[in-house]
């Protein structure tokens, strides 16, 4: 049988732990990232700070295990719920991560609401400022031609 990888992207934290079958610890890492808080009621991460720490500490388990690579047969991931990418045509980064901690886009909420748009519009999903889907229009009605944000 082979190895399990657990990786838990959290808000101010990649962790992950490698296991074997019987779920004894083999190996595990953590590396910790800032959030930014530019104006009030935003927070922000570096995307490629999240990716970097992700990659980095999937390599630590591994190395602190002794074990090969390639005898991780299951892999399960955890990440933030409520938070947001916006994503160029080229799917690299064009936003910074806005967790689940950003509250912009509560006049969005707002004002959808009161139009009458909600559940029923938005993919049946949860409509409330955090939820990922209340970042596309206050994205799409901040873009300049310089870029996004």
């Amino acid at each position: 049988m082979g190895l399990l990888l657990a990786v838990d992207i959290g808000t101010g934290s990649c962790r992950c732990v490698l296991y074997d079958p019987d779920l004894n610890r083999l190996g595990e890492a953590a590396q910790q990232y800032a959030t930014r808080y530019p104006q009030p009621g935003w927070a922000e991460q570096d995307p490629q700070t999240v990716f970097s720490a992700v990659v980095q500490t999937i390599a630590g388990a591994i190395s602190q295990s002794g074990r090969n690579p390639r005898d991780v047969t299951a892999l399960t991931l955890d990440g933030p719920l409520h938070s947001c990418l916006g994503l160029a045509a080229d799917k690299r980064p064009a936003t910074p991560v806005l967790t689940w901690e950003d509250s912009r886009a509560h006049a969005v909420t707002r004002e959808n609401r009161q139009a009458g748009i909600g559940p029923e519009v938005i993919v049946k999903a949860l409509y409330h400022a955090q939820a990922q889907q209340q970042y596309i229009p206050w994205i799409s009605l901040r873009k300049t031609n310089s870029g996004l944000l």
